[in-house]
């Protein structure tokens, strides 16, 4: 994933970052609201061995207090101390007072640093200062030599007493807050990356080509209307005609040399819209003119008739099984230059009809009559039909819904198309989120109006011109 995809991904998903977030930031408020300042105070203990009375027993014993200095720091919460602080401090634990002290010392130095945190300065205080007598009582008596005329080898004494503290040790509210954003954010980010990593839907344009490697011919908004609204009616909204306009022009730039009349549009599984878009690609195909065939070859589930206001028991597989001709199947859909051949009656046997000799010489026959014929297929993925049906094709184009095909249905439905040697031309993404592209396109076109555009309304009420011959 490079640079631009990843911050695609984070602008998608900004609405998970923006709850983590939200979550740590009151997370992070609460602590620090709830939460009491703590205050720390500091003594200091110096370690001292017998001077001896030459220099090398004096640095012996220089040498000696350096070594017991890192065993020193490891008794602040030895069970004698904490329990002599809390008996003498009053009102507390041994194990709070063990949690409130620390000793640290620095490397080859004789020097301990006690220190005793708590909600208050004065306690702080008074903690720290009888933490450093218990402590110092404790080594004392740990180094109080065998005999009683021998001198005691180490000492520990307190070089100062400790004052409560004016300043909080612990981070202030304003700053526990502002780590809780960052820290929020960064998971916000962290798990929006996670999510986009195994999120396996196809969720924009850039991703498909990827995942297809071929061009995407057009990406069609969501435009709930569409769904009940017959090709050519005046409730579709603008940008949706706009996106299926620029869909035909893409593919007739495909189709330079006039090679590719037949074009079948098949989809992964039910739902992506392939019906719809068929029907629209075709009747927009027909606004410039030229001679369009719209095929009804989806056997399972038949929509373009009743799309069209037509009725669909005569059709393809009627011709098929040879009871009809095909001007006799050919119905005018209402629209200039626009026919429709139905499904006709479901076949028990819908793969190997369009499989066979007689459906790829309808084909033929009709790209010889019409300027362009379009195909509408079951799902690559639920039956085989459009697998058989593809190689008398000139072209597939697979349609894919934005957020609801996965990349593993777009991989298996080009796999299932090259299997019978048929690759797909290009792909088209249907249902997408374009509410910026739709607010372009109003702000160009205001106050103007296209030629196809202008079209539209007085479609239905247009005498259908003859079907060719």
């Amino acid at each position: 994933m490079d640079i631009a995809s990843t911050f695609s991904e984070l602008r998608r998903r900004w609405v998970v970052i923006l709850i983590v977030t939200l979550a740590a930031t009151a997370a992070a408020t609460a602590v620090a609201v709830v939460r009491s300042p703590l205050y720390s105070a500091r003594v200091t203990l110096y370690v001292s061995a017998s001077p001896g009375n030459s220099p090398t027993t004096a640095y012996q014993g220089s040498l000696l207090s350096q070594q017991r200095v890192t065993s020193y720091t490891e008794l602040v919460s030895n069970p004698r101390i904490t329990s002599d602080v809390a008996e003498k401090v009053g009102d507390t634990s041994p194990d709070a007072i063990a949690r409130a002290l620390a000793a640290t010392s620095e490397t080859d130095s004789v020097l301990i640093e006690l220190s005793a945190t708590d909600p208050s300065p004065e306690r702080a205080a008074l903690i720290a200062n009888t933490a450093a007598q218990s402590f110092s009582a404790l080594v004392n008596d740990l180094e109080k030599p065998p005999g009683p005329n021998e001198p005691q080898a180490v000492s520990l004494r307190q070089v100062e007493t400790a004052l409560p503290p004016d300043q909080q040790s612990s981070v202030g509210r304003g700053t526990q807050i502002l780590l809780g954003v960052l820290v929020g954010l960064a998971l916000g980010v962290g798990t929006a990356l996670v999510l986009s990593r195994i999120d396996r839907k196809v969720r924009g344009r850039s991703q498909l080509e990827l995942v297809t490697g071929r061009p995407v011919l057009a990406v069609l908004p969501w435009s709930p209307e569409v769904a009940d609204a017959s090709p050519g009616s005046t409730d579709v909204a603008s940008h949706w005609n706009e996106a299926i306009r620029q869909w035909r022009t893409n593919l007739q730039f495909m189709d330079v040399d006039g090679g590719r009349r037949v074009v079948a549009l098949t989809s992964s599984v039910a739902g992506e819209g392939k019906t719809t878009s068929a029907a629209y690609l075709a009747w927009s195909m027909s606004l410039t003119g030229q001679r369009v065939l719209l095929v009804e070859a989806d056997l399972r589930r038949p929509r373009l008739a009743r799309l069209f206001g037509l009725h669909g028991d005569v059709g393809l597989t009627t011709l098929l099984v040879g009871r009809a001709s095909f001007e006799d199947v050919v119905q005018r859909s209402g629209r200039p230059n626009l026919d429709l051949i139905a499904s006709g009656q479901l076949p028990p046997n819908p793969s190997e009809l369009l499989a066979s000799q007689n459906m790829r010489d309808l084909l033929k026959h009709a790209g010889q009559r019409y300027d362009a014929v379009v195909v509408d297929t079951a799902p690559l993925l639920a039956v085989s039909d459009t697998a058989a049906l593809a190689p008398a094709c000139d072209g597939v184009v697979l349609i894919c819904r934005q957020d609801s095909t996965t990349i593993d249905q777009v991989e298996e439905s080009l796999d299932a198309l090259s299997a019978v040697s048929v690759g797909a031309m290009g792909s088209t993404l249907t249902m997408a989120a374009m509410r910026d592209r739709a607010g372009y396109y109003a702000d160009y076109t205001s106050g103007s109006q296209s030629n196809d555009t202008a079209e539209v309304g007085p479609l239905l009420s247009k005498k259908p011109t003859p079907r060719p011959r």
